[in-house]
């Protein structure tokens, strides 16, 4: 991981981003600011410092956001950009000016269980370790939704077509990562993920037409 660009962390959902990221960070002393360009985010800057914050509505375009980081000395701050939240345009900056630190994930299918386990809980939204260890769901009580898979699969198909034209990166696998516990508590569940949902055979179907 040797570069003279500055770093970003591009990567598909229920990789271990965050974790990887907090690595990154601590390991490169930058400021890690997250998903700056996720729709449920504002970027704000306080005290000449850039920061990411949830947003209850929508203030900020995806451009006003790319202005702003122009503009607060980006080589400061670790973002992490996810297929889906940049226009061509703004990939295109990011591909000329930065080393792309990229991680995927294997087991596509541990990752769809992984998807459908986060959208079901709300753990996106909710990173109290304890609320999320009292979460109670019973074996077949969730209906996986097709829009979840969907949503997942135009991820991945979009991060390996930006991978294919990157002119400097490094690409990472989330089972080779060392996730502490603490963390790993908070992507696990105490039960397996694929038996939570009632139409576990028809996931299955839709990701062996997919990835098989």
């Amino acid at each position: 991981m040797k570069s003279h660009k500055p770093f970003l962390v591009f990567s598909t959902p229920r990789t271990g981003s965050t974790a990887f990221s907090e690595i990154i960070s601590q390991r490169e002393n930058l400021r890690r600011i997250g998903e700056i360009f996720n729709p449920d985010l504002e970027l704000i800057q306080s005290k000449n410092k850039l920061n990411s914050r949830k947003s209850k509505k929508m203030s900020q375009s995806l451009e006003e956001k790319f202005q702003m980081f122009q503009k607060g000395s980006p080589e400061k701050y670790l973002i992490k950009i996810l297929p889906g939240q940049l226009d061509e345009k703004n990939l295109s900056y990011f591909i000329e000016h930065y080393h792309f630190l990229c991680l995927e994930r294997k087991d596509k299918l541990e990752q769809i269980w992984s998807l459908g386990w986060a959208a079901t809980t709300g753990i996106w939204k909710n990173w109290d370790t304890e609320k999320i260890e009292k979460i109670q769901l019973e074996p077949g009580s969730v209906k996986f939704q097709s829009d979840w898979y969907k949503h997942l699969v135009r991820e991945i198909e979009k991060f390996q077509d930006t991978i294919s034209v990157l002119k400097s990166y490094d690409l990472y696998y989330y089972e080779d990562l060392k996730l502490t516990e603490a963390y790993s508590k908070k992507i696990q569940y105490p039960i397996e993920k694929s038996s939570l949902f009632q139409n576990r055979d028809e996931v299955i179907e839709w990701y062996e037409e997919t990835f098989e």
